[in-house]
């Protein structure tokens, strides 16, 4: 690919920098109060959009190659979103108490096929085991 970064393992470092701000005392009430925002309105939610795109995803994707059409990434906030619900808000189990690790295990494949068009677990045309 001449040189350029690749899209490898960039679910897994986004779901893993979108717990890490939820789940970090200095940052946790912000990203709890946006993401309640969000529900309550769409001024709400572009506000959690952005905030998740100035602090999750540029400094992450700044260093890969990643096709950045706005869908991938609106489709990437929203699984988040989603799970962040269930898990600082309703507080659903087994996802309330899923260690971070886990939890980014588990979403992470997803987060990267949305990215890329394939889970970071199939190998990609062209390349070599």
């Amino acid at each position: 690919m001449d040189g350029e970064p690749e899209a490898a393992g960039a679910g897994e470092a986004i779901a893993r920098r979108f717990f890490e701000l939820c789940e970090n005392p200095r940052t946790r009430d912000l990203m709890l109060r946006r993401l309640g925002a969000s529900a309550r309105s769409a001024v709400g939610g572009r506000l959690l959009f952005a905030a998740v795109t100035r602090v999750v995803f540029r400094p992450l994707l700044r260093s890969r190659r990643l096709d950045d059409a706005a869908a991938r990434f609106e489709l990437v906030a929203a699984q988040l979103g989603g799970i962040a619900v269930l898990r600082y808000v309703t507080r659903m189990e087994p996802i309330a108490s899923m260690p971070v690790d886990d939890l980014v295990a588990m979403v992470a494949p997803g987060i990267q096929a949305t990215l890329t068009g394939r889970p970071s677990a199939e190998p990609r045309p062209g390349s070599r085991p």
